[in-house]
């Protein structure tokens, strides 16, 4: 039995900074647990340094 579920997606604004990086990094993971997702802590770990690198360098 299929279940339809909604798209996990989620945006955010961020302004150019120091903190630019650090902010993205807590977002990211908020999202990822309030998702619910049971995901390890390498894992999350991985997130967190991805999604800083990608931030900082899209701006």
């Amino acid at each position: 039995m299929h279940t339809h579920r909604e798209p996990l997606c989620r945006g955010f604004t961020l302004s150019t900074g120091d903190e630019t990086g650090p902010t993205a990094r807590r977002l990211v993971l908020s999202t990822v647990g309030d998702w619910g997702l049971p995901l390890p802590d390498e894992t999350l770990d991985d997130l967190a340094l991805l999604s800083g690198e990608v931030i900082a360098n899209a701006l």
